[in-house]
C-alpha cells in the first residue's frame, strides 16, 4: 500500500513540476484535485504528505487540501486545525495563510502547545491502552507541523518523537516512514543515526523482514561505527533471523 501511495505521489510530483512555478494561479493540477476527491481519506492524506515533502512551491495549497482531507474525509478536526495553524505560521502574508487564519478560533493555544497536549493524552489510564483517535490526531498534527515548518529548530526532535510514538503504538509502517524522513531531511541531527538503526530494528524485530533489515544494519555500521548503538547492531546482525533456541545453542 505504501509503495502504491509513493508511486501515485511520484506521478503527481511530475505533474506539479510540469505546471511551473508560483506565478501560476494554482500550482496544483486538476488531476490531483480529482484524485484527492475520489480517494479514501488515508490514501489522499498519505499522497499529499509525500507531495508536500518534495514541493515547496505548492506547499500552502497542498497543505490546505490536506486540512480539508483531515476534516472532511477523516473527521480529524484537531489535525485540520493544526494544519491551518502551521500554514498561517509558515505563510502569514499569502492568501492561503490569511484563509487559514480564518479557520483558527480566537483563543486557540499555540500549535506546539496543542501537540504537546495531544501527546500527553495519548494513553488512556482507564482502558490501560493508547487512545487511537488521540494518537491519530497527534501524529497527523506533528506531521503537518514538520512539513510546513521544516527549518524550525524543533522540527527534527518533533519528527523523532512522532516516529517513536508511532512505533510504541505498533504503527510500524508509519514509524518507518517517519524515521526515513528524519534521516533524509536532517542528516546532521544527532537523532539521524538512531533513525537508521530503528528502521533496521523494525524490519528485524517487528516485521521479520530480514532481507530488508540486513543491509540497513550494515549501512548503519558503515556510517556510524562509533555510535552507541553500534555494538547492538553488530549483535543483531550476527543473530539476524535466529530463534532464541538457536542463539542459546550457539552460546553453549
Amino acid at each position: 500500500m505504501k509503495q502504491l501511495v509513493f508511486s501515485i505521489a511520484t506521478a503527481f510530483l511530475l505533474l506539479l513540476n510540469a505546471c511551473g512555478g508560483p506565478s501560476k494561479s494554482s500550482a496544483v493540477p486538476e488531476s490531483l484535485r480529482t484524485f484527492v476527491q475520489n480517494a479514501n481519506g488515508q490514501q489522499a492524506a498519505d499522497t499529499l504528505v509525500t507531495l508536500l515533502r518534495e514541493n515547496a512551491d505548492a506547499a500552502p495549497e497542498l497543505a490546505t487540501m490536506l486540512a480539508m482531507v483531515f476534516e472532511g474525509k477523516m473527521q480529524d478536526t484537531i489535525a485540520a486545525l493544526s494544519v491551518y495553524q502551521a500554514v498561517a505560521q509558515a505563510f502569514p502574508d499569502s492568501k492561503f495563510g490569511k484563509t487559514a487564519s480564518e479557520h483558527i478560533p480566537k483563543g486557540t493555544p499555540a500549535l506546539d502547545e496543542r501537540i504537546e497536549a495531544l501527546q500527553s493524552k495519548m494513553f488512556d489510564p482507564v482502558k490501560m491502552m493508547a487512545d487511537p483517535t488521540v494518537v491519530a490526531s497527534y501524529l497527523n498534527s506533528s506531521t503537518a507541523r514538520v512539513l510546513l515548518l521544516t527549518k524550525d529548530a524543533k522540527s527534527a526532535a518533533m519528527l523523532n518523537k512522532a516516529a517513536e510514538n508511532a512505533y510504541y503504538t505498533q504503527q510500524y509502517q508509519r514509524s518507518l516512514y517517519l524515521y526515513e524522513w528524519l534521516e533524509a531531511a536532517y542528516p546532521d541531527d544527532d537523532k539521524a543515526a538512531q533513525a537508521l538503526f530503528m528502521r533496521a530494528f523494525i524490519y528485524d524485530n517487528d516485521l521479520k523482514q530480514y532481507d530488508l533489515a540486513k543491509p540497513m544494519y550494515e549501512l548503519f555500521l558503515q556510517k556510524y561505527p562509533k555510535d552507541d548503538f553500534a555494538d547492538d547492531a553488530q549483535v543483531l546482525l550476527k543473530n539476524l533471523g535466529k530463534s532464541p533456541e538457536e542463539m542459546i545453542q550457539e552460546l553453549e
